[in-house]
Order: structure tokens, then sequence, then C-alpha cells
């Protein structure tokens, strides 16, 4: 029996990969335009008309520009101060070790801290489901295997 593409992607052709993508994009546009009465009547409502008689008409469109100047001016400020701390933290660490390689434990020191015999550690440690029951003061009380 052949698997169906729809559950094996890679035996679909490079024309199909590159059409459905388009075919669902053309679709998308069609959905959109079919609603575009609906839509201007809702931007209607919310006074679209207003921001034409504001923009374009009475010119808000330099203020509104001048204001994105400012915008921008305050993210590419924002933008140094945060690559300048970067490259400090940079220069600060580059030669430090900050991470420590944890000290690995054998079996016996494991079941010395949880105060139980190392073939019951062992056991723990090969089961496949474990459930553990912790005291008040955190300590195992009893482990399910």
């Amino acid at each position: 029996m052949n698997p169906l593409i729809i559950n094996r992607p890679e035996l679909q052709s490079t024309g199909q990969r590159v059409i459905y993508p388009v075919i669902t994009f053309i679709f998308w546009i069609l959905w959109i335009y079919i609603w575009l009465p609906l839509l201007s009547l809702i931007a209607w409502g919310f006074g679209v008309q207003l921001f034409y008689d504001e923009m374009i008409l009475e010119n808000g469109a330099e203020v509104f520009f001048k204001l994105a100047g400012n915008y921008a001016m305050i993210i590419i400020l924002m933008t140094a101060v945060l690559l300048s701390w970067a490259q400090y933290n940079w220069v600060r660490f580059r030669k430090k070790e900050r991470r420590r390689v944890a000290k690995t434990l054998s079996p016996e020191e494991v079941a010395e801290y949880f105060q139980v015999n190392t073939e019951e550690l062992m056991a723990w440690h090969d089961a496949k489901r474990v459930v553990v029951k912790h005291n008040e003061r955190g300590d195992v009380e009893r482990v399910e295997c």
C-alpha cells in the first residue's frame, strides 16, 4: 500500500511544495477581499473618515513623521545602551570560566545521601516509572517503582 502524501510530506514534489502555499495565499487574499465591505463599515464606525480629515486634509502627516523621527532616535539610543552593556559584559567575562562542571557522584555516594542501600538505588535507576514521596522536611520518605 502506498503511504499517503499527507502522512509523508517528503513524498511531495517540488512543484507541490511551491504551489500549495501560493494557492493558500491567494485564497486568503480572496477571503479578505470578500470581507472588505464589512471591514469598511467597521472602519467607518471607528472614525476612519476622521483620520483622513486630520492626516490628509489638515497636514497631520507632517507632525506624525516628526514624532516618528523622535521615536527612531529613542530606539537608536536604547539600542546603543544595550549594545554597550553587552560589550561591557563580554569584556568583563570573556577570560573567566563562569560555569563549573558538577562533580560526578558514585552510586554509593548518592545512596548514602538518600540513606538507602546501593541495590535499592540501582533498582530506582533501572525502573521505568518511579514515584518519590517526601516528608515535610523534603527528605525521601518512600519510593514506589
